[in-house]
């Protein structure tokens, strides 16, 4: 299959419809820690980001104005690291004791396994953890293109690896799907020469 001109991998039936919606459910998880541990702790922020953007908005083109915009910066840097490790401990936690899938993707019958089947499983964890680490890395030093990037490599690799799997060398598996993923298809050339 192909879109604009750009060969679309083959997966299994539903394959990139239920990744999606594991990364849905995963999100909606995590919304949910951060909404907890806001109660319990008062942090992660984000209703003291919207009083200080108001603030702003009251001050208007004031000589304070900067100085609130700062404070509003630094809470929503605050505020987004927060909820950044909190899915990070999330997902590292999930994918410990879930074996390789976070809950979303536990829900729909996906794993991330190892490219080697012969790696360790103590590896394995550890790389899972290197993963989940990496989306972070991505989402915040990068202000999430990287992320983006990542993501869309899902459409255009071999069994839909995204870019933080090809770089731990692990694939989501569908432990749902009709077989595995499609042999990789060697393209020929129109002259007949391999590439």
């Amino acid at each position: 299959m192909s879109f604009l001109g750009i060969h679309l991998s083959e997966t299994p039936a539903g394959y990139r419809r239920r990744r999606f919606l594991a990364f849905v459910l995963d999100a909606a998880l995590v919304l949910l820690v951060v909404f907890v541990v806001y109660l319990i702790t008062g942090t992660p922020d984000y209703p003291g980001i919207k009083e200080a953007m108001d603030a702003v908005k009251e001050a208007g083109d004031g000589p304070e104005t900067q100085e609130l915009m700062n404070r509003v910066f630094s809470l929503f840097n605050a505020a987004y690291i927060e909820t950044l490790l909190i899915w990070f401990a999330a997902e590292a936690l999930g994918q410990f004791f879930l074996k390789g899938a976070s809950l979303g993707k536990f829900i729909m019958g996906l794993r991330i396994l190892p490219m080697n089947p012969d790696r360790s499983w103590t590896l394995h964890y550890l790389l899972l953890t290197l993963r989940s680490a990496l989306k972070l890395i991505m989402l915040y030093l990068f202000q999430g293109f990287p992320f983006f990037l990542a993501i869309l490599s899902i459409f255009v690799t071999q069994k839909a690896r995204a870019g933080y799997d090809i770089f731990v060398k692990t694939y989501v598996h569908d432990l749902r799907g009709k077989g595995p993923f499609p042999a990789a298809r060697r393209e020929t050339p129109p002259d007949g020469q391999n590439l």
